[in-house]
């Protein structure tokens, strides 16, 4: 009598390898492309996004409104279907009551997008950016009390800082060149905050965090 052998499916033999191997085909699986789809080409994107930023609380003792703020962002991507690298620019803005100037805080970020998996044509994404944060003040000049004089004329100079952010997307399709996204993401940086103590100016290193969540149109200027 004659013995009927199917045969295995692709990656099915990795399983022999132990422990290890048992992990590996899972994640395989997950990011092979599902029968029927192609394998995903080169794809360069440009993007608008738009939503709220929730500055980190602790930036009203520097007399910041640290209320939710519009932000806004510009993004060209490059990549394929599984991930995809870029520049990112971004601004938002806020008041110092203390000064009675607008804080803008503008980024300049090199940006990576990973895709971590897919359910049907919904994509969830993996999110990091690294870059350059200008904190402006408008106007540049203030006027500080003086109990024992004439008003003395302070210079709000730009501060320059390193940003870090991570954070995760969905995306969906709307057609072949449009996706839709929304985003929530962790941003942070550190500034030589000044601030008042009593009598004295104190000058320190702090690292402020801000969560923001943002929605994101992309549009393919080509794809292969």
């Amino acid at each position: 009598m004659s013995t009927v052998t199917s045969p295995s499916p692709p990656g099915a033999h990795c399983v022999r390898g132990g422990p290890l191997a048992a992990c590996v085909l899972p994640v395989w699986l997950l990011l092979s492309p599902t029968p029927g789809e192609a394998a995903p080409g080169f794809r360069a994107e440009l993007a608008a996004l738009g939503g709220v930023v929730q500055p980190d609380p602790e930036l009203a003792d520097f007399q910041w409104d640290a209320t939710a703020r519009p932000a806004l962002a510009v993004e060209a991507t490059a990549g394929t279907g599984f991930a995809a690298g870029g520049l990112r620019v971004s601004s938002w803005s806020t008041v110092q009551e203390s000064a009675d100037a607008r804080v803008r805080v503008d980024a300049l970020e090199l940006r990576a997008r990973v895709r971590a998996f897919r359910a049907g044509r919904l994509s969830c994404l993996g999110l990091l950016g690294l870059g350059r944060v200008r904190v402006g003040y408008r106007p540049d000049t203030v006027l500080v009390e003086n109990p024992g004089g004439d008003p003395i004329p302070v210079s709000l100079d730009p501060v320059h800082a390193w940003t870090f952010g991570f954070g995760v997307a969905l995306e969906h399709p709307l057609s072949r060149r449009l996706v839709a996204g929304a985003e929530l993401e962790r941003s942070a940086f550190s500034l030589d905050a000044a601030h008042r103590d009593g009598e004295a100016i104190v000058v320190e290193s702090t690292s402020f965090e801000s969560l923001l969540v943002r929605l994101r149109l992309s549009y393919s200027l080509w794809s292969s």
